[in-house]
């Protein structure tokens, strides 16, 4: 009991010391805030920029009207689709007329071509090394046919195409004897490892009509014998990389069972010969062991995998494996026929017309004859094949010598009749929604499949892997069709791409299949790069099946690093109402093939949930009444949703040309300014600022992005943004505008902007000191890197001036969203600052990142930003405060520290304290060990995971205790995961001051928090015994059990997202009540401060000799900074130190075992 009291004493003891020494942390918090701001305001030049900005009339509000959006989204698409298969149609019209002359070429194979080649060039519309001049081959290393391949005509057409149609990419002919012809020349690294032939592209444009697949595989003891196991699964392996996501597929085993491969519980039994013990086997059933699924990346993956474990063992029963691809089949059936009967069950399609909408098959290899009874293998097949109005298909291979082939090819022409076959009666009353519902008795004869018998081992792969000539159309002999691949993604580097490519028959021969690539990034760019009215609208894509292509919840299309998860529309639009008139739309087939200026625009207004992003990976889900607006175009559907409360975005008026004013654009390689300078070890104009426009500042993105930037296009930029009509001979701003493909508005930002070059020349200083100087102030303004504005129209104006990568988008950065989450937070004195409402301070607030290191050299660098708020009058005369841009600035994390240790007084070295600057997501900004340049803290900051969860686990597992630092989730849907990360709470931490074991404060109008811990830091037992869970990255997989409480740094969650998603079916069962909301990803990935930058294949910065240049400024950039702190009260600091030593000495003392 006396242990007891003296604990409960102490801690009173060690608490009222902490309230005597916390009463100004408040304040000293408050201190450190307004230094920040004054920062922005001052050495950013921010102040100085708005009050330029209230001068005169700059701005002006349009109304968003989502009509007009979409259609010009969706003709900028058609444009695109329509252009590629112009090009498709001069490619075909080469192949035609060589083979109607016989005319053959001969081409070097692509495998002889090295990196090294001087036949070879960088080339950026191709991101790589190519001959624009010369074809080349890549040959099947099996082969069947001859190798005819077109003559130049080819290359001929290859040619025009690029010519004619800008931003095109590869454009090549496979053969049907397993040889493609590919434009422009290239490298690939080994030889007879393509063949054409079993590519998707290939398939699909030689079957284009949906399949579903059973690979139905014999695995009796005696496929052992001569490599038939091992061909066996090359085989199936083969038709499993042929499929398309829009096809389905199951794999099944038998032997004396039959085992549905990829399932869990048949798992050990394919792999280890268990058979019985499969029979036995206890698991709860998956999606694989009944469902047939969808062949998207992901499942094609999972089953080529489970095939490659297959092993031979046992008997042959055919009739075992047989039942099982029917009930498949039937399944899939069944599934098309409930979901085309729609509401209340009113029937759309009949259960036949259902049936043969999809190329229904079973793909069935043997090296024997039947263990069970033939006849009743027969009967089997006729009956389940009735079920399903005769619609399946089996194309059988015989694997081996022997007779037992003449049974399979029996199999496989389906004309054996039961003797005891029911008698058909026809009724009316069968359910119109069941598979076989309204079967009549003039049922379709069974299709006569596909029988082959394949004597060695080594063609079956071959043999089997063009399955799909037997699918193959040839009634629509060379029409103009072309097939649309779904997005996949292109180990070459572009990222997502789709293939547009359409068949050749001559005669009843498929001879092969023309395409060409076009990416993701081109082909959406007006819609991946949309941004009216900030985060008033946004717009997506889906396909003709509901699939998502394109949202502002997945990747852009140029940074997917691997296959994304593409689902349906609900797992991002998850309100009942929405997901049922998007279904409407996709539903509606009266609206196809239509121009753009002739097609219906579908609407629809709903209150709704809007998910907004804030720091990190964090977002905020909110009531909204959003209006949607889509059209179709081609098998695509636009879409383009406005929140109706903010349906209008600010807009620059038009602008006179300033005084002095001078443009300089980045592009240096292309048009150098009169002096180029070092700065960083990179080039730079110096005391110049550059503009860069990101590609939303353009009309036709795709042409943009597609396009070099010429030097005779600077030249015409230059001239539209000083005075088009006079320099142009006469052309008027708007033909200038449209001759350089920029959005109305851009000049202008340009010229209202021009005068923040002399704004930061001010906030410089006089650059002529020396780095001995002993002016603190201009150590502050020198320890700010680069200064920037980026506005909402993107318009991007750095300084000093340094070149930028060409896709960068710099309204879609994090430092850029972070500035605006501000404005949706409750970081400024609690409310919210997007209404006029909230007073004329409401820009005035700074965002602080975590450190990085500087890709520059610039060593470890904060980024502080601030939004810049404007107020701007609407059509209703009504004046609303809106976003203009946002400012800002990298500095040292020196620069950072000084600032904190002269306005803190317990920050100060030496004081006994240890202040920890985190924001509110609980990334560190500043701790002692990034003030001493710790290795361990370094590494962390580059894996982006320097978390208070790992950096300081005891400190952040009292915060999580107290529930200060919350755990936030958001689902990831293109990886099938949640990101988990978290947010402090505010209001939490303002009732828990008392209660926490050292000092927190909220830094007011910024977003971070200053931690001030004892270094004598007393710890509690229960603190000691319980830790976070440590991470060295974000990435990395949770380690908790499912919905545990345990603290745990942030990690990507996939048990528990797993467990809503449809594996097999590639759906989500999302609701805004049970699940996180949709993460919002890093669109953009690419470096904002690339200092060498490869831009249209041009020679760029490379021409320059960097190190000849004289540096940009004379004071040294990479001098120490002195650290000009205030006067603390040492005293004080000194005696609260003691204080609390004693009190933990106290404490020790009483947890000894001699203490009673």
């Amino acid at each position: 009991m006396r242990k007891m009291q003296l604990q409960a004493l102490s801690k009173a003891f060690i608490f009222s010391i902490l309230f005597c020494v916390a009463e100004n942390a408040d304040a000293d918090a408050s201190k450190f805030g307004n230094e920040i701001i004054t920062i922005t305001n001052k050495i950013l030049g921010a102040t100085a920029f708005k009050n330029h900005l209230a001068e005169d009339e700059k701005f002006g509000n349009e109304q968003l009207k989502g009509d007009s959006i979409v259609k010009e989204l969706a003709n900028n698409i058609e444009n695109k689709i329509s252009s590629r298969e112009k090009a498709i149609k001069h490619l075909k019209d080469a192949v035609i007329d060589s083979y109607n002359k016989s005319s053959w070429g001969q081409y070097t194979e692509c495998c002889q071509y090295s990196d090294f080649d001087l036949n070879l060039a960088y080339d950026g519309r191709f991101l790589g090394k190519v001959d624009t001049n010369s074809l080349c081959t890549m040959k099947s290393s099996i082969v069947t046919k001859i190798h005819e391949v077109p003559d130049d005509d080819f290359l001929k057409s290859s040619l025009e195409n690029l010519e004619n149609y800008p931003g095109i990419k590869s454009q090549y002919f496979g053969s049907d004897s397993g040889t493609l012809l590919n434009f422009p020349a290239s490298s690939v690294p080994n030889c007879g490892s393509y063949d054409n032939r079993f590519r998707p592209w290939y398939v699909q444009a030689s079957a284009p009509i949906p399949k579903d697949t059973v690979i139905l595989i014999d695995m009796s003891g005696s496929m052992e014998k001569e490599n038939r196991m091992i061909a066996a699964i090359h085989a199936a392996n083969t038709i499993l990389s042929s499929l398309t996501p829009d096809d389905r597929v199951a794999v099944i085993g038998f032997s004396d069972y039959a085992y549905a491969v990829g399932s869990d519980i048949a798992g050990e039994a394919i792999s280890h010969k268990n058979y019985n013990g499969y029979q036995k086997k206890q698991g709860t059933p998956t999606c694989y062991d009944n469902t047939m699924m969808d062949a998207t990346p992901r499942n094609i993956h999972h089953l080529t995998k489970a095939v490659s474990g297959m092993v031979s063992h046992g008997g042959t029963n055919y009739t075992t494996g047989l039942i099982m691809a029917f009930k498949f089949l039937y399944s899939a059936l069944e599934s098309d026929v409930t979901s085309s009967c729609g509401v209340g069950y009113v029937r759309k399609s009949t259960p036949r017309e259902i049936a043969y909408s999809r190329h229904r098959s079973i793909i069935f290899l043997s090296d024997g004859k039947p263990s069970d009874r033939p006849i009743g293998i027969l009967d089997l097949i006729h009956k389940r094949n009735r079920d399903m109005h005769n619609s399946v298909v089996l194309l059988c291979y015989a694997l081996g010598k022997g007779t037992f082939g003449h049974f399979i090819e029996t199999m496989s022409r389906q004309d054996h009749v039961p003797r005891d076959v029911e008698k058909c009666k026809e009724s009316e009353d069968v359910a119109l929604c069941h598979p076989s519902g309204a079967k009549s008795c003039d049922l379709p004869s069974p299709r006569k499949g596909l029988f082959r018998q394949v004597t060695d081992s080594q063609y079956l792969r071959s043999e089997m892997g063009s399955y799909y000539n037997y699918f193959a159309t040839v009634s629509n002999k060379n029409s103009n069709d072309v097939i649309w691949s779904v997005p996949y993604y292109d180990a070459g580097g572009m990222g997502m791409i789709v293939t547009a490519a359409s068949s050749i028959v001559m005669g009843d021969r498929l001879v092969g299949v023309v395409g060409t690539d076009l990416s993701m990034r081109e082909m959406m760019a007006e819609v991946t790069y949309f941004h009216a009215g900030g985060q008033a609208s946004y717009a997506f894509v889906m396909d003709k099946t509901g699939r998502v292509l394109l949202h502002p919840h997945l990747p852009s299309p140029s940074s997917v690093k691997d296959d994304p998860v593409l689902t349906e529309i609900g797992a991002f639009e998850r309100t009942k109402e929405v997901k049922q008139f998007l279904e409407s739309v996709l539903d509606d087939e009266n609206e196809k093939d239509l121009p753009v200026d002739e097609a219906k625009i579908y609407r629809k207004s709903v209150n709704t949930k809007r998910v907004i992003p804030q720091e990190h990976r964090n977002v905020e889900t909110r009531d909204a009444y959003l209006s949607y607006s889509c059209m179709k175009i081609r098998h695509l559907i636009v879409c383009v949703v406005i929140e109706d409360d903010v349906a209008s975005q600010l807009k620059f008026t038009p602008q006179d040309l300033p005084p002095d004013f001078e443009f300089l654009y980045h592009r240096f390689d292309v048009s150098p300014p009169a002096q180029l300078c070092q700065y960083h070890g990179g080039l730079s104009s110096g005391a110049k600022s550059t503009v860069f426009l990101a590609p939303s500042s353009f009309v036709n993105i795709g042409k943009h992005l597609g396009q070099p930037e010429t030097s005779e296009w600077v030249s015409e930029l230059k001239a539209y943004m000083y005075d088009a009509k006079k320099i142009n001979l006469g052309r008027t701003p708007e033909e200038i505008a449209a001759q350089v493909n920029l959005k109305l508005g851009i000049r202008d930002a340009v010229r209202v902007t021009a005068k923040l070059d002399k704004i930061w020349k001010d906030q410089l200083g006089n650059t002529t000191k020396q780095a001995g100087d002993e002016s603190s102030d201009n150590d502050l303004r020198r320890s700010v890197i680069y200064r920037y504005f980026s506005s909402e129209n993107g318009m991007f104006r750095i300084f000093p001036g340094t070149q930028m990568p060409k896709t960068y988008n710099p309204i879609h950065r994090p430092w850029y969203q972070q500035a605006k989450a501000l404005l949706t937070g409750e970081y400024i004195m609690g409310k919210k600052c997007e209404s006029s409402n909230s007073g004329d301070n409401c820009g005035d607030a700074a965002a602080v990142s975590p450190p990085y290191l500087d890709v520059s050299g610039a060593g470890v660098v904060v980024t502080i930003t601030q939004p810049i708020v404007v107020s701007a009058t609407k059509d209703t005369d009504k004046v609303s405060k809106q976003v203009v841009g946002v400012m800002g600035g990298d500095m040292r994390i020196r620069f950072l520290e000084s600032i904190l240790r002269s306005t803190v007084k317990d920050c100060k070295r030496d004081s006994g304290f240890e202040c920890i600057l985190i924001d509110l997501a609980g990334y560190v900004i500043f701790d002692n060990a990034l003030a001493g340049m710790d290795d361990a803290a370094i590494e962390q900051i580059v894996k982006t995971n320097y978390h208070v969860t790992s950096a300081h686990r005891v400190i952040a597992d009292e915060l999580v205790r107290l529930g200060i630092l919350v755990r936030q989730q958001c689902v990831d849907v293109s990886q099938v995961a949640y990101l988990e990360e978290y947010q402090v709470d505010l209001k939490k931490l303002a009732k828990s001051m008392d209660g926490l074991l050292f000092r927190a404060s909220h830094v007011n109008k910024t977003n971070t928090i200053l931690l001030i811990i004892s270094t004598d830091f007393w710890v509690p037992q229960y603190l000691n015994q319980k830790h976070c869970i440590e991470h060295n990255m974000n990435t990395a997989i949770c380690e908790r059990p499912i919905l545990s409480t345990q603290c745990e740094s942030p990690c990507v969650n996939v048990k528990e997202a797993i467990r809503d998603y449809g594996k097999c079916t590639n759906s989500f069962n999302y609701t805004w009540e049970r699940h996180p909301s949709s993460c919002i990803p890093d669109k953009f990935v690419d470096e904002r401060l690339a200092i060498v930058v490869e831009q249209d294949g041009g020679s760029g910065v490379q021409n320059f000799e960097i190190a000849s240049l004289s540096p940009c400024f004379a004071y040294d950039q990479y001098s120490s900074y002195r650290f000009h702190t205030a006067s603390v009260h040492l005293g004080a600091i000194f005696v609260t130190a003691i204080l609390i030593s004693i009190a933990n000495w106290i404490l020790r003392l009483l947890n000894m075992n001699g203490v009673r």
